[in-house]
């Protein structure tokens, strides 16, 4: 902390008795005498000095002469920059120094929940039989296709060797001897096939 100097007469010193700032030296040049800054009111008469035998200036401050220099540990204050230990600070709330959520206040209420297994999830990566799915329709891809038996066919697929038509029959009709007998005019082109009556 450096110090600076200031002076007037004594009268108008008390006059005014505004606070004197620290670091700064008022000497009445009337008087002789001295007063340092602590932040205190000039009339505090508790930081008084007498003055010197120079007829007004300063002999020492702090046990120093010259040109005076105060750090903190000179005035006894903290350095300007400087920590504390928990402790050393009042009016913190409990969980300031705990960490504990149990110390919190207004916390909300929460709901509870039965126990679960990893067990009643599934992973994040699984599969399903084909059986195991019950709805939504199945990508071709997972599907047999074929013309075995343990495949399905294709909706577009053709046959080969299949007779489709012979001397003009387009198609085939199998009833008994009275529902023939209800055609009002039989079709040359189909092949009928009547039993008979129960």
């Amino acid at each position: 902390m450096e110090i600076s100097q200031e002076s007037e007469t004594a009268a108008t010193l008390a006059a005014e008795n505004r606070v004197i700032p620290r670091g700064l030296l008022v000497v009445e040049n009337d008087t002789g005498k001295a007063k340092l800054g602590v932040g205190a009111p000039y009339n505090d008469t508790a930081y008084w000095s007498p003055a010197g035998s120079s007829g007004g200036a300063v002999d020492s401050v702090n046990g120093q002469i010259g040109t005076v220099v105060l750090d903190a540990d000179d005035v006894g204050a903290a350095a300007t920059s400087h920590t504390h230990s928990a402790g050393q600070v009042t009016g913190l709330a409990t969980v300031a120094t705990s960490g504990s959520y149990d110390d919190l206040a207004d916390t909300p209420t929460l709901g509870t929940a039965a126990a679960a297994d990893t067990g009643d999830f599934a992973a994040t990566s699984h599969s399903h039989a084909a059986g195991d799915v019950t709805s939504g329709t199945l990508a071709i891809a997972r599907i047999p296709t074929g013309t075995t038996g343990s495949t399905v066919a294709l909706g577009n697929h053709t046959h080969s060797g299949m007779v489709t038509g012979q001397n003009g029959v387009t198609g085939l009709w199998q009833g008994t001897e009275t529902e023939y007998g209800a055609i009002a005019e039989p079709d040359p082109n189909v092949v009928y096939i009547v039993l008979p009556d129960a």
